[in-house]
C-alpha cells in the first residue's frame, strides 16, 4: 500500500534492532537434523529470532495469481518451486523451541483462514511454553483461494473472518471461561488451556498489506510484518500510518521488515553481502525493530551446506544491526 506518512509518535530509547532468519522448512535439505543444526548455529552466531512460514498446497492450476491482488509481488501464475513441500509452521516452531535456548520464535506467517481460532491458540500457546515465552505469532489472510477451498473457508469473506479469528484467539489466551458466539465461530463456556506464559499475549504482528489490511493491524495488532518487494521507505510510511491510527493507550507497532535475498517473483539478482549489510544498517538508522531476512528463494537455498553458508555470510548484517 502506498500511503503518506504521518506525523510519527515521540521517539523512545530505541534497543538495538533485531535481526532473524526464516529457517530451512521446505526443499531437498528440509529435514529434522539440518533444521536442528541450522537453529542452534543460527542462535550461536546472534540471530535475534527464527521464522516459519506456511503454505498448504501447490495447486496444479491455481485461480489466484501469486501473492494476491494486494501483494507487492508482480502477477504470475507460477509458485516458486522452493514452496512445494514446505512444512507445517508450528510443528517445526515446537522443534525450533526444543533446539534453542535464546532466540525468539515466529510465525511470518500463519494463515488464519486455513484453521481454527480456537485449535491455533491452544497449538501456540504450547509452543509458547516449549520455548520458555519466546513465541512471536504471526498471522495473516494468505492470497490462494484454492487453499481457502481446500480448507472449506469462503475467501471473499476473509477479511471480516480475521478480525473475529483475532478476537477468540485472543479469549483463549485471556481467563476462564472462554465463550464466544459470532457470524464465524462459536465457543461454548469452557476452560481452555493451557494458557501462552507472555502475558496478556504474546506479540501479536500481523502480515496485511491492503489498507483494509493496514487499518487491522493498527487496531487488532502488536506488531506488523511487510510483505516482499516493500522498500524501507514504504514500510516506514506505513507504520507511521498506522500508528497515527491507533488510541494513545496503545504502544506503537512494532516493525518486521522482511528483506528477501531474491524474491520470489519478479526475479533478479540476489542481495550481495554488502547489499544485505547495507540495508540492514539504514532499516536501523530509520527506527525498524527487526529485519527478517529470507534467503529461501536465492541460491543460498540449494542445499544444506549454502544454507549454513548463508548464517556465516550474514555475520556483517548482525554486526550492522547489533553495533
Amino acid at each position: 500500500a502506498h500511503l503518506s506518512a504521518a506525523p510519527a509518535r515521540r521517539a523512545r530509547r530505541r534497543p538495538p534492532m533485531r535481526v532473524g532468519v526464516v529457517v530451512p522448512m521446505t526443499g531437498n535439505s528440509a529435514s529434522a537434523t539440518f533444521l536442528r543444526d541450522f537453529a542452534v548455529r543460527a542462535e550461536e552466531l546472534g540471530f535475534d529470532s527464527l521464522w516459519t512460514w506456511e503454505r498448504l498446497l501447490q495447486p496444479l492450476n491455481p485461480q489466484t495469481a501469486y501473492g494476491g491482488s494486494s501483494s507487492t509481488y508482480r502477477p504470475t501464475r507460477t509458485i516458486p518451486e522452493q514452496q512445494r513441500n514446505a512444512m507445517a509452521p508450528t510443528e517445526v516452531m515446537a522443534g525450533l523451541a526444543a533446539w534453542t535456548r535464546r532466540a525468539r520464535i515466529g510465525s511470518g506467517i500463519i494463515v488464519m483462514g486455513l484453521t481454527n481460532p480456537v485449535s491455533l491458540a491452544k497449538r501456540l500457546a504450547t509452543v509458547d511454553i516449549l520455548s520458555g515465552g519466546r513465541l512471536i505469532a504471526g498471522l495473516g489472510l494468505g492470497w490462494s483461494e484454492d487453499e481457502y477451498m481446500a480448507a472449506g473457508v469462503e475467501y471473499r469473506t476473509r477479511g471480516r473472518r480475521s478480525e473475529e479469528f483475532i478476537e477468540v484467539l485472543t479469549k483463549c489466551w485471556a481467563g476462564d471461561p472462554v465463550a464466544h458466539s459470532g457470524h464465524f465461530f462459536q465457543v461454548p463456556p469452557s476452560v481452555i488451556a493451557p494458557k501462552p506464559l507472555q502475558r496478556p499475549r504474546p506479540p501479536l504482528v500481523l502480515g496485511l498489506w491492503s489498507k483494509a489490511g493496514l487499518e487491522r493491524t493498527a487496531r487488532y495488532g502488536d506488531g506488523w510484518m511487510t510483505g516482499g518487494g516493500m522498500t524501507l521507505d514504504e514500510a516506514v510510511a506505513a507504520r507511521d500510518w498506522m500508528n497515527s491510527l491507533r488510541e494513545s493507550r496503545q504502544p506503537a507497532l512494532s516493525v518486521h521488515y522482511q528483506l528477501f535475498v531474491q524474491l520470489p517473483v519478479p526475479r533478479r539478482a540476489d542481495l550481495t553481502v554488502d547489499e544485505l549489510v547495507s540495508e540492514v544498517a539504514r532499516a536501523a538508522t530509520l527506527g525498524i525493530d527487526e529485519v527478517v531476512v529470507n534467503p529461501t528463494f536465492s541460491r543460498w537455498s540449494a542445499d544444506a551446506d549454502a544454507w549454513l553458508g548463508f548464517l556465516e555470510a550474514a555475520v556483517p548484517a548482525l554486526e550492522a544491526a547489533h553495533g
